[in-house]
């Protein structure tokens, strides 16, 4: 069973049409009700969570419009966005298709940017924060291990390069990364013995043309 779980774990996931509001977890509404200072029938923690184990889908649409009824600013729609991100990516989704409820809002006075603006926000700053893990997977992968595709990879995402475009030579820098070098069997004992000391002796230095971004 164990070994299943982490198989699943593993595995990358999509998730399709899915409407945000419902994605509230128990400490977020009750967190979003006492910031904006919403009444709702539930008082403590406990409360919610017993809410959550509904058993039919009216139960479920009476909880999903009690979150639904929190939500009122544009901080809001993102912290709740956010939330779902954080949750995503911890459970490895690489896909997910997000849908949300606007005449849900603008009905209770919420302003249709306010809406956008919040989620947009939140996928913004997912998105980015995705591209600078990237790029340190890459990064470390083209100077520790000496990997030649992801330094070509990081050439292409962060400076732009392409490869076969030799016209441009104004807009070219050159990146330089340590790689190692062929080395005979009793050198790399050497290395094996004293890293710190010995891999600078034994690189070389590779220099890829790339474009700047």
């Amino acid at each position: 069973m164990a070994k299943h779980a982490e198989l699943i774990a593993r595995l990358p996931k999509a998730e399709l049409h899915l409407h945000i509001e419902g994605s509230f977890e128990p400490e977020m509404m009750l967190a979003l009700a006492e910031r904006n200072r919403i009444d709702i029938p539930f008082k403590t923690l406990e409360d919610a969570k017993a809410a959550y184990a509904f058993s039919n889908l009216q139960e479920f649409l009476d909880l999903y419009y009690q979150g639904m009824n929190v939500l009122r600013t544009e901080q809001d729609f993102f912290d709740l966005t956010w939330a779902y991100l954080e949750k995503a990516a911890a459970q490895n989704v690489v896909h997910a298709e997000i849908f949300f409820d606007p005449q849900g809002h603008t009905a209770r006075g919420v302003a249709f940017e306010t809406v956008v603006d919040g989620i947009s926000r939140a996928l913004d700053q997912g998105r980015e924060k995705e591209r600078h893990t990237l790029h340190n997977v890459l990064y470390t992968a083209a100077t520790e291990s000496g990997n030649t595709t992801a330094a070509m990879f990081l050439l292409k995402a962060r400076h732009g390069y392409r490869e076969g475009d030799q016209n441009e030579q104004a807009n070219r820098v050159n990146i330089v990364f340590q790689l190692p070098g062929a080395m005979k069997l009793d050198q790399f004992k050497v290395i094996q013995n004293d890293p710190d000391n010995q891999v600078k002796q034994l690189s070389k230095s590779t220099a890829i043309p790339a474009r700047r971004a």
